[in-house]
């Protein structure tokens, strides 16, 4: 579980980024999303967390498998 929270805070950093553009009529829905021209605040709080998550997944398989392998 403990794994899963940045992920959950990732989302809801994206989320609000959504919510904050959804009604601007300039952005395509991915622009909506993530800005790549302007990735400064929402989008680096949003992958820095999501690369949080994705390391503590790796790191958690890594240890299972070890543990699995000298059982």
């Amino acid at each position: 579980m403990g794994s899963n929270i940045p992920i959950f805070i990732s989302s809801g950093i994206i989320l609000h980024h959504y919510k904050k553009h959804y009604s601007d009529t300039k952005l395509t829905p991915l622009e909506k999303i993530i800005q790549f021209n302007d990735i400064d605040n929402h989008e680096t709080w949003a992958l820095f967390f999501a690369g949080i998550a994705i390391g503590m997944k790796i790191n958690k398989a890594m240890l299972d498998a070890k543990r699995n392998k000298s059982e």
